[in-house]
């Protein structure tokens, strides 16, 4: 290229090249200005970002001077050279910076956007367990390492390592956007699977024969064959949004519509355009554009996947409240029916009672009654031990609900009035580490009758003096209460015993409590019993 100026500049000059081949020397006047690459079977590759050269001023000769480009390309690199622009510096490198704005700038806008919505999906992916997620973001991953070539000047490894990586990725991206898009729209599976293993192996064969042995045709053949594998991609969703309308089908169609257009552009302006090699190649944002839309159609996956799950949790709540509406209302009723039936035993327990106590207190005071053999004094005990035992009879039908301090507190009130009406003195201990447990209902009046019997038996037929009674938790059994119970009065004969002490009353109330029960009563010594209730009696 020759060039004429009329004298010297004061000023350095600039030279830009939107465009050359992979490996380029430049030559002004026969000196050596710039130099990309080398040309003695060097394997790097300059074509895919414009060049900006300083001119030194005492390089520029007035009249006419020779600009020298020696160029190494490839054609299937669109490596060729383009137009040049050669003057001031202030003019020429405007035209520069626009253009390495637009074209290393945005690809490092790809990059970015790309490694930014790989990460997103990562975690997306980890959340919802979602395979979409992970191929979007292994899609992300080879888009941002198939544009870095265009931002990357020097290579971390070996050329040849690099080309092969690079082409690698584009192959990589374009296998999961072809598996996106099939487990999204549901695509024909063989056909996805059979042109997708067709390119991985063409790819695994034709890259190392590009990258290491510089098979130019085998690059060209890598090339046809992504294009090829891209084109019948986005036509076989652009159809499948044709047949189905869907919204998921309407992103990728606008995309894959696109990124035909830019691939197109490109090719005609490249190969059918005066200066084709100057225009900017528009196809690296098709990349851009998929990315966009499968990360737009994720992203309303997403919002959908979170209404959905919203609508379950509070569906499972509903639910959860009703079951539990249900549970309560069933857990009433069965304690309503479980009162009634502790109501009815208790009824029966207490005709029981009058039966085996005040009939036969009654029936032993009639027939001494008609003996004649009766005292006034005599008359008048037996008459008051009746009435205590009615009282006790009669008391021990209330109710209980409280704990067991509240209880034993009330056994006390009770009993101890009876015994100073008839002359006994009451000794009590109670020595509680745990005064707030619970008793079931069913246990508590099984062991307030329990002891109201045992009183009553004393009041009856033991002439006692004192009784003594001592409630202290058990260790032997299991967190239980140890309970003692003692009069001093004339006690029993061993047949005696049996029929007093082993009343079936009593009987009764030890097998309610599931308590271990012992006694001793013998003539003259009074009555001792011994009464261990388990830890399971409380609630």
């Amino acid at each position: 290229m020759e060039f004429s100026i009329a004298s010297s500049p004061s000023q350095s000059w600039g030279l830009y090249v939107p465009r050359t081949g992979n490996r380029a020397v430049l030559y002004l006047n026969d000196l050596l200005i710039g130099e990309l690459g080398r040309l003695d079977g060097d394997a790097s590759d300059h074509a895919q970002r414009p060049h900006y050269f300083f001119v030194r001023a005492e390089t520029l000769i007035a009249g006419r001077n020779e600009l020298r480009i020696v160029v190494q390309g490839e054609k299937a690199r669109y490596a060729g050279l383009s137009r040049l622009e050669i003057g001031p510096v202030d003019l020429v490198y405007r035209s520069f910076a626009v253009r390495e704005t637009l074209q290393v700038w945005g690809s490092f806008a790809i990059i970015l956007i790309s490694v930014v919505f790989a990460l997103i999906a990562t975690v997306l992916a980890g959340k919802t367990k979602d395979r979409a997620f992970a191929i979007f973001a292994a899609a992300c991953v080879f888009c941002a390492f198939r544009t870095s070539y265009a931002v990357v000047v020097n290579p971390p490894f070996d050329y040849r390592l690099w080309t092969a990586a690079i082409d690698a990725s584009y192959a990589a991206y374009l296998v999961c956007l072809c598996i996106f898009c099939a487990d999204v729209l549901a695509l024909h599976r063989r056909w996805t699977n059979g042109a997708t293993v067709l390119l991985i192996i063409g790819a695994s064969v034709l890259v190392p024969l590009y990258a290491w042995w510089r098979a130019v045709s085998a690059r060209q053949l890598l090339l046809s064959l992504m294009i090829l594998y891209a084109t019948s991609l986005c036509v076989a969703v652009i159809v499948k949004w044709w047949m189905t309308r869907s919204l998921a089908s309407a992103y990728l169609a606008s995309a894959g519509a696109v990124s035909i257009a830019l691939a197109i552009y490109d090719h005609v302006t490249v190969f059918y355009t005066a200066d084709g090699y100057s225009t900017f190649a528009a196809a690296r944002y098709s990349l851009l554009i998929f990315v966009l839309a499968m990360g737009a159609l994720l992203v309303d996956r997403f919002v959908k996947q979170l209404e959905q799950e919203t609508r379950l949790r509070a569906d499972v709540e509903r639910q959860v409240l009703e079951r539990t509406h249900e549970i309560e209302l069933h857990f009433d009723r069965q304690q309503a029916i479980a009162a009634q039936r502790v109501q009815k035993q208790e009824r029966q327990h207490l005709m029981e009672d009058l039966h085996d106590g005040m009939g036969l207190q009654l029936h032993g005071l009639l027939g001494l009654v008609q003996s004649g053999s009766l005292e006034r004094n005599q008359l008048a005990r037996e008459v008051r031990t009746a009435i205590e035992q009615m009282r006790l009879l009669l008391e021990s039908a209330e109710g209980f609900d409280g704990d067991v301090s509240l209880l034993l507190g009330d056994i006390r009130y009770r009993i101890e009035q009876r015994l100073q009406r008839q002359g006994i003195r009451l000794d009590w201990s109670a020595k509680l580490e745990q005064p707030q447990r619970i008793l079931a209902p069913q246990h508590a009046i099984a062991l307030q009758r329990l002891v109201f019997e045992l009183v009553t038996n004393t009041l009856k037929h033991s002439g006692a003096q004192v009784v003594t009674l001592s409630i202290l938790d058990d260790p032997t059994a299991g967190g239980g209460l140890h309970l003692s119970y003692a009069d001093d009065g004339c006690g029993y004969e061993a047949d005696q015993a049996r029929a007093g002490v082993g009343t079936r009353s009593i009987q009764r109330r030890v097998s309610d409590l599931g308590a271990e029960f012992a006694f001793t009563a013998a003539q003259g010594s009074g009555v001792h019993i011994r009464l261990s209730i388990p830890a399971n009696a409380f609630l």
